[in-house]
């Protein structure tokens, strides 16, 4: 399934109109089962809507966010659901090899909070942080933060082709691409990118920066500091609750991203600060 198709369109500029071809970012839905080692039949966990592609990745990247696994090898196959030698490819089947954590209602119903809540919801992400954020860096330098921005969108080919997706980008320190993912979801493009580098490179989370495109949210906060990415770069605004999330695990968190400026919201001391030109 391809995550885009083309579409006939009548375009309007200019007080003139245009029958041309134009690109949709594809939005489906994806079924997520479990199947422990004990059991003959997968049970359904939850559905959400995605742009096909990278749905392994999705899935790996979910799992470990919300904490119903710990580490990729707890995952024996990712297969798509076989119905009487029909594969439906909008249904997922993760085969576990040992019983998964217990699932948490909360943690999928959940979209904004504030005092109590906020609190508890901190009280989740710390009983599923195990990877200690990393205290040595790495420094960032505002040139790059700046370069990163800049040129983000050339490097997001959905976007460019549809305008309707979503991405979450991995950089060294450096400002060099790691990997990018996209989706019409931004959890989803979040996700993608966790489980691809959790599978292929996990090293680097500790080391990387992580951009979002559009706001910075709890869940995208949450899941940053559950993967011990350091350093979170988001287009626009975060929320208060991400803040405080930064602010507990110590990321740095920056947001209002834009050709020339951006705001600190915490984790200053990860900033490298340019040398002024001695002029005694």
């Amino acid at each position: 399934m391809k995550p885009h198709k083309a579409s006939h369109i009548i375009a309007f500029r200019n007080g003139s109109q245009t029958s041309r071809e134009d690109f949709l970012a594809v939005e489906e839905p994806l079924l997520i089962s479990l199947q422990g080692p004990e059991q003959t039949e997968p049970t359904p966990l939850l559905s959400i809507m995605r742009t096909p592609g990278d749905d392994e990745n999705l899935v790996r990247g979910f799992l470990f966010a919300e904490g119903i696994i710990d580490k990729q090898d707890q995952i024996t196959t990712i297969e798509y659901f076989d119905d009487l030698g029909e594969r439906d490819e909008n249904h997922l089947v993760v085969n576990l090899n040992e019983q998964h954590a217990p699932v948490s209602e909360r943690r999928f119903t959940a979209n904004s909070s504030c005092g109590v809540c906020g609190r508890l919801l901190i009280e989740d992400i710390e009983k599923l942080s195990n990877r200690p954020m990393n205290p040595n860096g790495p420094y960032v330098s505002e040139a790059i933060v700046l370069q990163i921005t800049n040129r983000a969108k050339t490097e997001q080919p959905l976007f460019e082709l549809t305008g309707a997706s979503h991405a979450a980008s991995l950089y060294n320190a450096n400002g060099e691409l790691i990997a990018v993912c996209e989706d019409i979801g931004r959890h989803n493009a979040l996700d993608k990118l966790i489980g691809m580098t959790l599978t292929n490179e996990p090293q680097l989370l500790a080391e990387s920066i992580l951009l979002v495109s559009g706001r910075a949210s709890y869940e995208l906060a949450q899941k940053a500091v559950r993967a011990g990415i350091p350093v979170m770069l988001a287009v626009g605004a975060p929320s208060s609750l991400a803040v405080r999330i930064a602010q507990r695990f110590d990321m740095t968190l920056i947001g209002f991203l834009k050709s020339s400026r951006y705001n600190i919201y915490h984790g200053q001391w990860r900033m490298q600060t340019e040398e002024l030109p001695d002029v005694t």
